[in-house]
């Protein structure tokens, strides 16, 4: 996460005083990933899909940002995705550290294979937005729609729905999931306001008010 609002802050503003801090993050990913392709929380373990897709999102900064990233970074990391590709067709749904399918991880995988190449005609990820579709952010304007948040899902998803594109983005996904938030926000006068609570998730409960309020801030931009 680091190395991503590095990568991010000197892609929007060139300024030069970051630039080498932002190679050395980069520098530090590339000699972590694993043989396997991916990433875990110590360098070299073997990857999961959840810390791998935040690596992605770092390196794909990095590179838009015009630092050097080896292509065959992100080619070994291509690989870690395929073997923990599920679905039907594969690649439409992944799995945290083996071939499955679950709504968080499938999220990942397809944003980080939209990161990555995939276009909106690919089958894999044509099949993986509908499998996103089938688990969507509530609707608010159904009082009998009462599903529970997960910012980290939603965090992945929403961007993946963005990338993707058209009605699925414009009327079914935007709606639902800016109005949500929206809604959600603690407002009134309390030390909290503006911020979100805690989801009751994992990561709700490790991650706390300040992680819940950036992801929620993140996925409303």
């Amino acid at each position: 996460l680091a190395a991503l609002a590095l990568c991010e802050a000197y892609g929007m503003t060139n300024d030069p005083r970051l630039r080498g801090p932002a190679q050395a993050a980069v520098e530090y990913t590339i000699r972590a990933q694993s043989a396997g392709g991916g990433w875990r929380y110590s360098p070299g373990q073997a990857g999961d899909t959840s810390v791998t897709g935040w690596q992605i999102q770092a390196l794909m900064s990095a590179h838009l940002a015009g630092l050097k990233v080896p292509r065959e970074v992100l080619s070994r990391a291509t690989a870690f995705l395929d073997s923990v590709a599920g679905g039907n067709p594969t690649g439409s749904q992944y799995g945290y550290v083996s071939r499955g399918g679950t709504p968080a991880m499938t999220a990942v995988g397809l944003l980080c294979r939209q990161y990555l190449g995939w276009g909106v005609r690919n089958p894999g990820l044509v099949a993986g937005v509908e499998y996103l579709k089938q688990h969507p952010p509530r609707d608010i304007r159904k009082a009998d729609d009462n599903r529970s948040m997960d910012i980290y899902y939603y965090y992945y998803a929403t961007q993946v729905m963005h990338f993707y594109g058209g009605a699925d983005w414009f009327e079914f996904w935007n709606p639902r999931m800016r109005d949500w938030l929206l809604n959600t926000q603690v407002t009134g006068s309390s030390p909290q306001a503006g911020s979100w609570s805690p989801d009751g998730t994992h990561t709700g409960n490790v991650g706390g008010r300040l992680l819940q309020t950036c992801l929620s801030l993140l996925t409303l931009e």
